[in-house]
């Protein structure tokens, strides 16, 4: 996003709404999201779909 992990920590906007959803597991306590869906929202493009879940 082009700013300091400090500022993205203060600042959150990933809780802006229509900001994507993390990826990452419910409770975690490291938040991840998804890139391209990331990218596209800072485009102002809509948002691709999550491919579908790989069973492990």
């Amino acid at each position: 996003m082009g700013i300091p992990m400090g500022t993205f920590r203060n600042k959150k906007p990933y809780a802006v709404e229509g900001f994507p959803a993390p990826v990452s597991s419910d409770g975690a306590r490291v938040l991840l999201w998804d890139g391209e869906q990331t990218t596209a929202y800072l485009a102002g493009a809509p948002a691709p779909d999550l491919p579908a879940q790989v069973p492990r």
